[in-house]
């Protein structure tokens, strides 16, 4: 009886909750700050004016935080009316709203109701993140109670453990960004022999299997559209994507996120053995597949995955260092034009390769990077820095994939890479990829190219 007047309410409040979100009236309070700012900080309004327009705001945002709380007394006044019918059959409401269980029934049900009005709204608009699938995400990924919940809860579905799964040959594909690492992902994943999360699993990472169910007929589709980073590449909902950082981040956030930084760090035994039961998780549906997963902040821990799973292979796709610190570079400005919602979103899945969240990897004090990301040398140094560490620290099971021979030799790396991951002869018969070089043209130090050049030079003779 708890349980489904817990869900009831739930409903209900979802409803309440996503009404007040629609109204925009948190929104139209920050609106208003902004515009007050802009006349405070003004220098072509006289005093007067400027006093004359900040109490017109100041009375717009009275007006409109009044209108905010009473959206929450209403919420407020629901809620005690929905208790009452309770009350009245000898419940204890107390007793009720005290208990761990019902509150977090209430909160998914909520968190469920939300979304499945807003991809019903996101449809009808053609939208992907509509108002209510944002406001779900920052729920379900802004917010440390959720992500324990709901991984407490996938835990407590998952079943007896599945030993061999640890022994497994999964792929982990990881490095600095811009050098084909969603490409080789894509082409493995089509292969078949692997699972990955998709889009499908957002926002509730941490729990795919309830999350499936609880979605039901209600998964999202759409046609392919080209991602944020507009290099040509097509994702719908179904695209295999970076998602376990939230995982890491969860789990181990505070020992490698730093506030300006990226740094290594080494999985605790309880990290370590959740990782392998959130694998679990992954595959519960797939038990003949294997985990492949992209996932560039993986290099800050490469031996928790060679513990975590020890016949795995790890996959470092790398690029001619100009034209890839090049393409960071490029990207770097892109992002930095994000929206509030792109850039949190960034945030929240632990993404910070570049744009307005960008934090750099450092393995070590010792490394330096030259200028600020708005220079080319940033990334020509970072390049250096990553792969100079990488090529002397990476495990016995770790194989460098060149981009350029990926794309110019491709049934050699795809016979290669079907021999080192047990996968039928079908992937060297793939289209071919096209190589191109663009042109640079904005300066950059020689001797720093001239560095990273070497370091280039040893990973094509070392693949």
């Amino acid at each position: 009886m708890d349980l489904v007047f817990a869900g009831l309410l739930g409903v209900v409040l979802g409803e309440l909750f996503r009404w007040i979100f629609m109204r925009g009236l948190h929104t139209r309070i920050l609106t208003i700050s902004h515009k007050a700012s802009r006349v405070v900080r003004s220098r072509t309004l006289s005093d007067e004016q400027k006093q004359l327009a900040v109490g017109a705001y100041a009375g717009m945002m009275m007006v409109t935080t009044l209108k905010l709380t009473g959206c929450f007394i209403l919420v407020i006044a629901v809620g005690a009316l929905l208790l009452l019918p309770y009350q009245l059959l000898g419940h204890d409401v107390g007793a009720f709203l005290a208990s761990g269980k019902v509150l977090v029934i209430m909160t998914l049900v909520s968190l469920l109701y939300i979304w499945v009005r807003s991809q019903l709204t996101a449809s009808s608009t053609q939208e992907d993140y509509g108002p209510g699938s944002r406001f779900l995400h920052k729920i379900a990924l802004g917010n440390g109670i959720i992500p324990e919940v709901s991984w407490d809860l996938e835990k407590a579905l998952l079943g007896k453990r599945n030993e061999s799964i640890t022994q497994d040959r999964h792929v982990f594909i990881a490095g600095l960004a811009r050098a084909g690492t969603t490409v080789l992902m894509r082409r493995l994943f089509a292969s078949g022999a692997f699972q990955s999360l998709t889009y499908q699993d957002m926002p509730f990472v941490l729990m795919p299997n309830l999350w499936r169910k609880m979605r039901g007929r209600n998964a999202r589709s759409g046609e392919k559209k080209e991602r944020a980073h507009g290099d040509g590449l097509l994702v719908d909902f179904d695209s295999p994507e970076a998602l376990e950082e939230v995982f890491w981040r969860f789990h181990e956030g505070d020992s490698y996120l730093k506030e300006d930084r990226l740094v290594p760090m080494q999985g605790s035994e309880e990290t370590i053995e959740e990782f392998r039961e959130y694998i679990r998780a992954i595959l519960k549906e797939h038990p003949n597949e294997r985990y492949l997963s992209k996932n560039n902040n993986n290099i800050l821990r490469l031996g928790s995955l060679n513990e975590a799973f020890p016949n795995s292979i790890i996959l470092i796709p790398y690029r001619e260092p100009l034209q890839q610190a090049y393409s960071l570079w490029q990207q770097h400005r892109r992002f930095l034009d994000s929206d509030p919602f792109t850039a949190k979103y960034m945030v929240w899945l632990a993404h910070h390769e570049f744009g307005q969240g960008h934090r750099p990897f450092v393995f070590c004090e010792s490394q330096i990077l030259e200028g600020a990301p708005e220079n080319l040398d940033y990334w020509l140094s970072l390049w250096r820095n990553v792969y100079g560490w990488l090529i002397q620290n990476v495990p016995g099971n770790a194989r460098f994939i060149s981009y350029r021979q990926l794309c110019e030799d491709t049934e050699s790396v795809w016979g290669v890479l079907e021999r080192d991951l047990d996968l039928p002869p079908a992937l060297k018969n793939a289209d071919h990829l096209t190589y191109r070089e663009r042109e640079v043209n904005i300066p950059y130090n020689p001797s720093l190219l001239t560095e990273a050049r070497v370091i280039y030079q040893q990973l094509v003779e070392r693949g």
